[in-house]
């Protein structure tokens, strides 16, 4: 950081863009000399993104300076970014001078950083709470906030659980776990829960493997959480082919949507792997690949045997991919009107369809 007034001159004689966003960087700096001479010599204007920099900081010097001496502007953020830094003092002294908070959002975010002293000072003014707060501190692994909240009366619920479980947090999975959280909400299934206790959600299992955890899904696996289609869909989703082989080895079921997942996000490997292994795919495959321009993947899938119809034309004019539907109409892929239809926010597209005959009706 310039701690130099002097440097700061050298640096706008040099042409340094002089505008609000150096003004953030002054707050946020924290010098408070640097940013009078900014401010009152130099003429450098500001934002409540100022403001909310020094906040997000903790320089509450400088905020209180800011208000009180240059009557600067600030705004819901300025808390908010107070409050998920763990800057409690900040906080406190811009809620009694009326600056404006969501209070809703207090929680969870003190939660997400792991701001104990945030998170206290936010209920004791009656801020809500729910079962987001407890699923931000899940993700994050903080369990100390997860245990402060539970005695105190926060909710929790099976997202909570699949929050833990999405961040990698085993350690704050298997402490939920000790606490009895459910792992599906008690709603629907409430005769099951009351005589057999809370079952095990598949849409944890799916949660890990959306964010690559495959310690985390082996753990929830071995404790007996169910999975189902999801979770090969969600690797095949994200091209996590290590965790695809390893559900699939251990008869996690699959469907069509694992291929059109691999094909949607252009993970031509998952893919490969996929038909090598029998998983059926369809028109939907084709269509995924067409409307997000994976001419490669397409390619090889219609090589590999996967058919197509007129919606997958369609699909590539709705995406603006000229050069796919290119492609399609030399393989004698079939189009009709939706081709047109679809291409009117992509000229390019629509002009060679219209040159090449495209149906109009």
């Amino acid at each position: 950081m310039v701690k130099s007034i002097g440097l700061m001159k050298m640096a706008k004689a040099a042409g340094c863009p002089w505008d609000v966003w150096m003004s953030s960087w002054c707050a946020a700096n924290g010098d408070l000399e640097i940013l009078k001479w900014a401010r009152d010599v130099s003429g450098l204007k500001w934002t409540a993104q100022a403001c909310n920099q020094a906040a997000a900081a903790g320089h509450l010097h400088i905020v209180k300076w800011m208000k009180l001496q240059r009557n600067a502007p600030w705004d819901h953020r300025t808390c908010h970014l107070a409050a998920a830094n763990g800057h409690v003092d900040v906080l406190h002294w811009a809620r009694l001078n009326g600056c404006g908070c969501e209070d809703q959002v207090l929680c969870p975010l003190a939660a997400a950083g792991g701001h104990l002293n945030v998170l206290r000072w936010a209920r004791e003014r009656e801020c809500p709470w729910n079962a987001g707060t407890c699923n931000e501190a899940a993700k994050a692994g903080h369990i100390h906030v997860l245990r402060w909240a539970h005695v105190n009366g926060c909710a929790w619920d099976a997202s909570t659980c699949a929050a833990a479980a999405e961040g990698d947090q085993l350690e704050a999975l298997q402490w939920l776990r000790a606490q009895g959280c459910p792992w599906v909400s008690c709603g629907l299934l409430w005769e099951v829960n009351l005589n057999y206790g809370c079952a095990w959600d598949a849409s944890t299992c799916a949660a890990a493997v959306e964010g690559d955890h495959l310690e985390a899904l082996q753990w929830l696996r071995a404790q007996g959480c169910r999975w189902d289609r999801e979770t090969c869909n969600k690797a095949a989703l994200k091209g996590h082919l290590h965790i695809l082989k390893w559900a699939r080895a251990r008869g996690c079921p699959w469907d069509v949507q694992a291929c059109n997942a691999a094909a949607y996000n252009n993970h031509k490997d998952v893919l490969i792997w996929l038909r090598e292994n029998n998983c059926p795919w369809d028109v939907n495959c084709a269509n995924h690949a067409a409307r997000r321009g994976h001419l490669d993947l397409l390619q090889w899938a219609r090589e590999n045997g996967l058919r197509w119809k007129a919606s997958t034309t369609a699909e590539a004019a709705m995406g603006g991919q000229l050069a796919v539907l290119v492609y399609l109409r030399q393989q004698n892929c079939p189009w009709d009107k939706r081709v047109l239809i679809n291409a009117r926010r992509h000229p390019a597209v629509y002009a060679w369809a219209m040159q090449n005959n495209a149906p109009q009706r």
